[in-house]
């Protein structure tokens, strides 16, 4: 049990700092141009908000489980969409206001990585950074032109 415990809030880590470690190795060291300032904070915004928004408002709403065994729930699973797009939404307006047009990067991927983090039984911490940063780059590169533009 112990064990768990400090593996959880190791991975808990590890997903919050894996976007914008993988942003910096990625860009060579560069300036990160504001979409990857957005792109590299998806750690902290699909943990931070999101998955704490679905364990408490799942916890408290939620009904229809995900499997028998787990306390997840698909109620929870959608207010971490809701929580993530909003969050994405305002960040998009602060930091990027021309950035518009990735929001529904964001909603496709934060849509994606609710039904992972509903699905795993543990490592959700960890997993859940990871996937959903990798799916968001994904979808940005399936809406991008041949130039490079969205």
């Amino acid at each position: 049990m112990v064990e768990t415990m400090i593996l959880t809030h190791i991975y808990l880590l590890m997903g919050c700092g894996f976007p914008l470690a993988a942003s910096y190795i990625l860009l060579s060291g560069g300036i990160f141009p504001s979409e990857w300032v957005i792109w590299s904070l998806s750690g902290v915004l699909v943990l931070g908000v999101g998955d704490s928004a679905a364990a408490i408002l799942g916890k408290w709403h939620g009904t229809t489980r995900w499997r028998e065994l787990s306390a997840k729930t698909q109620e929870g699973s959608s207010y971490l969409v809701v929580a993530t797009a909003a969050t994405y939404y305002f960040c998009i307006s602060v930091i990027d206001p021309n950035g518009n047009y990735l929001f529904l990067c964001y909603i496709m991927a934060a849509i994606a990585a609710a039904v992972v983090e509903g699905r795993t039984y543990q490592y959700d911490n960890l997993v859940l950074s990871m996937f959903f940063f990798s799916v968001v780059i994904f979808f940005v590169t399936i809406f991008a032109d041949e130039h490079g533009h969205y």
